[in-house]
């Protein structure tokens, strides 16, 4: 079901013409979808528009089942989103704990080495009342 301030997609062309109708917009994917959905050539596009991606997700039953830990799939995705310099936001009523026991630990400890993409990860927990962001400095969240 569509949420309030959402719109949500039945054609995958349609905001693949017309990649300026994405600014400032909230789109709903549906799972049926997905396997068509070519997310990098619509942020591709978006770059070329001068549009900066920002991917905004919550956690339970989105990033991970309700209160369970992140797949290794969710995690690659992350990852590689991160890495190709796009904004990835957690947006949840969660606490940061369990944001940390949820993603965050697996996350880390699956791609230590690699934190420089963490500069582009983005926490807001607690319904949004504290704001997170990775250090890449000294490698830790502030």
């Amino acid at each position: 079901m569509e949420k309030p301030g959402t719109e949500l997609i039945a054609n995958l062309a349609d905001i693949e013409l017309d990649i300026n109708y994405l600014v400032r917009r909230t789109f709903v994917i549906p799972t049926s979808l997905l396997p068509q959905f070519k997310l990098g050539s619509v942020i591709r596009k978006m770059r070329k528009a001068k549009i900066e991606p920002v991917i905004v997700a919550d956690m339970d039953d989105t990033l991970t089942p309700f209160r369970r830990e992140i797949s290794d799939e969710m995690i690659e995705m992350i990852f590689q989103l991160l890495q190709q310099g796009i904004k990835f936001v957690i947006l949840t009523s969660s606490s940061m704990k369990a944001v940390k026991d949820q993603v965050l630990k697996k996350l880390f400890a699956q791609k230590k080495g690699k934190e420089r993409a963490f500069s582009n990860l983005y926490i807001f927990p607690a319904q949004g009342s504290q704001a997170y962001h990775f250090d890449t400095s000294k490698k830790n969240l502030n």
